[in-house]
């Protein structure tokens, strides 16, 4: 566990690079937008034992050209997800 006492849960980091092809690319201008040539993510999660039967796990992600483009801007987005066991 990363703090005290919380022995079951655990922390998520990461980073992810997709780079597209010079087709993709092309595709893009052709649909109008500025391709950038790749999309990039950060993410950060933490899986909380809640009790026996709960799990809960904040996610984090700022997505960074977001399409491969650079005609959108970069994104946030906040996601929860939970598991019951029975």
């Amino acid at each position: 566990g990363l703090l005290p006492g919380r022995d079951q849960d655990s922390l998520g980091l990461a980073f992810g690079y997709a780079q597209i092809s010079d087709g993709a690319r092309e595709s893009l201008r052709e649909e109008g937008f500025q391709p950038a040539g790749a999309e990039m993510v950060l993410e950060a999660t933490y899986q909380v034992q809640v009790n026996n039967w709960l799990i809960l796990q904040p996610d984090l992600q700022f997505i960074i050209q977001p399409g491969a483009t650079s005609s959108l801007g970069n994104a946030l987005l906040l996601g929860l997800r939970g598991a019951v066991t029975f």
